[in-house]
């Protein structure tokens, strides 16, 4: 694992996750979830993407947790630094 910042931008972003893993919401910080639309985590072992959607109780959404080198989709309302860990 590798704790690096990332700056994402208004619309569209592709990053590849460098933390140690754990749950999305302890992972992602409060200002990125607050200007996040939608996260999509791709994940190999169901060959498909898997949505996190910040407005959604736990009990629906399609992933909960990020693991070492996941390709995140982020669809954020406007700028703001991830701080990966």
């Amino acid at each position: 694992p590798v704790r690096r910042s990332v700056s994402l931008s208004a619309g569209a972003n592709l990053v590849s996750y460098t933390g140690s893993g754990g749950s999305i919401l302890s992972l992602v910080d409060a200002a990125v979830v607050a200007r996040t639309q939608v996260i999509w985590v791709w994940r190999d072992s169901v060959g498909g993407w898997l949505g996190f959607l910040p407005t959604l109780p736990d009990a629906v959404q399609g992933i909960r947790s990020l693991a070492l080198g996941d390709l995140v989709f982020i669809q954020s309302t406007g700028p703001v630094g991830w701080d990966m860990r």
